[in-house]
């Protein structure tokens, strides 16, 4: 009686595999061209909206709903890792420039 349609299924495996999609391109984002926040902070949480979405739709134990759960959490560590490599980027780059102005500081400044 609660059976969905099977344009229903189709749709959830869509929405799945572009949710997958955009976690994808938001990690390469991060990899890639982290100092741009927007890109893998946007492409994350349209992964993860669209990833919910999927997984709300599909039936249960299928293919689109193991998808949607991993395109659920590769968006999630796209918007967060994103902040975390900014971090520590931004402490590398005090690491050097406290080296550059002052070698004697560190042992393990050249």
């Amino acid at each position: 009686m609660n059976a969905k349609p099977d344009g229903s299924a189709r749709g959830a495996d869509s929405l799945a595999l572009w949710g997958l999609v955009s976690a994808a391109l938001g990690l390469v984002a991060v990899a890639v061209a982290f100092w741009l926040i927007v890109p893998a902070v946007v492409l994350g949480l349209v992964a993860v909206i669209l990833g919910v979405i999927a997984h709300r739709r599909a039936a249960r134990g299928t293919r689109a709903r193991d998808i949607a759960t991993v395109a659920v959490c590769l968006g999630a560590v796209a918007m967060l890792f994103t902040p975390v490599l900014l971090v520590q980027t931004s402490g590398a780059e005090q690491y050097g420039r406290d080296c550059a102005l002052n070698p004697g500081q560190d042992e393990y400044c050249p």
